[in-house]
């Protein structure tokens, strides 16, 4: 998700949001070929992304971040759901409607409060930076911008957002261990996947 989510703002900054505007066309996402402004849910989205940048990203984080945790939490549930699944023998729409009626609701508002506080405006803020410093399209300046992107963003980032997550999961005391136990292999990991 964070990768999607880092993706998403890179497509903002490289390309432009006017960019964005002439992509999609058809009857729900509708585009004033005469280069107006026109209705439609993503002309909106568009011209809320230009008003409100910082607003704007953030709800949208919010709702993927929201969305995201409860699919992870349906796809893979907790062990005392999963016994409880297996013991009663719940399958299909029974099995995700137990599911639904018992979402670890506190982690879906610490990854949604992560996303719509944390996530978006470090994107907004470091891709608008990184835009402003290393200019132009070319190769070298994107390769440039993936250099700086990876080597010094990513670590820092994920660091920030392993520790936010401990704090407000009220497990502050675990900071270290986490950092050092899971923080290299997920930035290799996000290398390879980034």
């Amino acid at each position: 998700m964070v990768a999607f989510l880092q993706r998403f703002g890179k497509s903002i900054f490289l390309n432009g949001v006017e960019s964005l505007r002439g992509k999609v066309s058809n009857r729900f996402f509708t585009v004033n070929a005469a280069g107006g402004k026109s209705n439609g849910p993503w002309n909106t989205y568009l011209n809320l992304l230009e008003k409100k940048p910082i607003l704007t990203k953030a709800v949208t984080s919010g709702i993927l971040t929201f969305t995201a945790d409860i699919v992870c939490q349906l796809y893979q549930p907790s062990k005392s759901v999963r016994e409880t699944l297996d013991e009663e023998k719940k399958t299909g729409f029974s099995a995700i409607q137990y599911q639904l009626q018992h979402l670890d609701y506190k982690r879906l508002g610490i990854f949604t409060s992560l996303g719509v506080f944390y996530i978006a405006p470090c994107l907004h803020f470091w891709y608008g930076f990184l835009m402003r410093a290393v200019t132009g399209l070319t190769i070298r300046a994107t390769a440039t911008r993936v250099f700086f992107d990876q080597s010094c963003f990513a670590p820092t980032f994920l660091a920030g957002l392993f520790s936010l997550g401990l704090i407000l999961e009220g497990k502050s005391d675990q900071i270290k261990d986490k950092l050092m136990n899971e923080l290299p292999p997920t930035v290799m990991m996000n290398w390879t996947v980034g």
